[in-house]
């Protein structure tokens, strides 16, 4: 995989014969770890064996800490997966997306003009400032004045109020009395105001100037302040950069090692996940075949029941129908026995013949209702036999629709606990994930 930064070589050169080979300082500020071979070696005045140290104990996670695991439901098993608790490389660092943006850009190097642009707009946003700074001044200065026009009368002016309405209703009660004194009276009222007026604007104006030269001192301090705490911010970031620059490379490329390890894991995990559902498919289509098999045998059991039924009735009407035959027989022998006694008695019996003739037909008549009653009574019972049989038939596809449809419900059921375990899963992980890093 390739670094999207420079990364030094984690090998020295070959040493060529003729050259000199230069080794490495003792007091290198350079940390050893972005090379691979930090081994017995302590960096010295750069402060960073506090970060190292700090990246190995993210990297290794508690000894005595259970394995997390997560149940997964399915209709026909029951699994346990078991969270991995760290990298098996074990030098794994997880850093969230604001710290890796923040390594990105203090790893970049500003170019020239780049720099020249930060100036100026650190010179415009400070102009804007103080622009900004005159603005409030303006503002509070239009405050105050409109504050004086609308404030109640102070206390001199009172008094004098108070003694120009006495003074003026006295000069009402004159009036009529002596016009010169009441002109007078007006003249003195008038100049009480006026010198009482020019006072209070003169204590006013030294009040303002006052408050506006507090008030302008107050914003250059806080100007001044904003400047030296802007300058040492600049100085801050610029030192910062410098350090994280060669420690954020190795980390974007532990991190981007790891996020390979993790995709590959997950492409398993989801390859896993394809094939099981594939058997369950499969498991879930043999049901079915068996339960189509099974539903065919028994329409082919009901066909032939009530096959058995329609040839019993078929069979008990041509009994029926031989009975009539036979009883039929017997009445047409009777009636020959009975002409031959006629014939032989006709003179003799002719009265008993008719009385026969009506008996022998009133017989016949009660014979053959009750032969018809008795086929009609054996039709209606293979009709119910029928229904009945026909009833069941539906009842039994009317269950077997039912199993079908809770099958479904519970697959649905199924596949949805699953989706809820794999969110769990994903979620259980990036906590873990989130507390290792913190």
């Amino acid at each position: 995989m390739s670094c999207p930064l420079s990364c030094p070589p984690s090998l020295p050169p070959p040493r060529r014969e003729g050259v000199r080979h230069r080794g490495r300082e003792r007091t290198s500020p350079v940390d050893e770890t972005l090379f691979g071979t930090n081994d017995g070696v302590e960096t010295e005045g750069s402060g960073l064996c506090s970060e190292e140290h700090l990246i190995k104990l993210m990297h290794k996670s508690p000894p005595n800490k259970p394995q997390e695991s997560v149940r997964l439901i399915t209709k026909d098993l029951i699994r346990k997966l078991i969270i991995p608790t760290e990298d098996p490389s074990g030098n794994t660092l997880i850093m969230s997306p604001n710290e890796f943006e923040r390594i990105r850009a203090a790893a970049y190097v500003p170019t020239k003009e780049e720099r020249e642009a930060e100036r100026e707009r650190v010179r415009h946003e400070k102009e804007r400032a103080m622009d900004s700074a005159q603005e409030r001044k303006n503002y509070m200065r239009m405050k105050e004045l409109h504050r004086q026009q609308n404030e109640k009368l102070n206390d001199l002016e009172e008094e004098a109020k108070i003694r120009a309405q006495y003074l003026l209703e006295k000069a009402n009660a004159m009036r009529m009395e002596q016009e010169d004194e009441v002109k007078k009276i007006n003249k003195v009222i008038l100049g009480t105001r006026c010198h009482a007026i020019r006072d209070a604007q003169i204590l006013e104006k030294l009040q303002i100037r006052r408050e506006l030269s507090e008030e302008e001192s107050r914003l250059d301090e806080m100007m001044e302040v904003q400047r030296q705490k802007e300058v040492e911010l600049q100085e801050a970031i610029h030192r910062q950069r410098k350090d994280n620059s060669l420690r954020g490379k190795a980390q974007i490329i532990e991190q981007m090692e790891e996020r390979e390890t993790q995709r590959v894991l997950e492409q398993e995990y989801k390859d896993q996940e394809a094939m099981e559902r594939l058997r369950l498919l499969e498991e879930l289509q043999r049901q079915d075949f068996a339960e189509m098999e099974e539903r065919q045998r028994q329409r082919l059991v009901i066909r032939k029941e009530i096959n058995d039924i329609n040839e019993a009735s078929l069979r008990r009407q041509q009994q029926l129908k031989e009975q009539d035959r036979q009883a039929d027989q017997r009445v047409r022998d009777y009636q020959l026995q009975k002409q031959e006694r006629e014939a032989e008695f006709e003179a003799e019996q002719s009265r008993i013949k008719r009385e026969k003739a009506k008996e022998v037909a009133r017989l016949r008549a009660l014979q053959k209702r009750a032969l018809d009653h008795k086929a009609e009574q054996d039709a209606l019972r293979a009709k119910r036999n029928q229904e009945e049989n026909e009833r069941q038939w539906r009842r039994r596809e009317r269950e077997e629709a039912r199993r079908k449809q809770e099958t479904q419900e519970l697959l649905a059921i199924a596949r949805h606990q699953q989706i809820s375990n794999k969110k769990h899963f994903l979620a259980v992980q990036a906590q873990r994930e989130r507390e290792d890093f913190n």
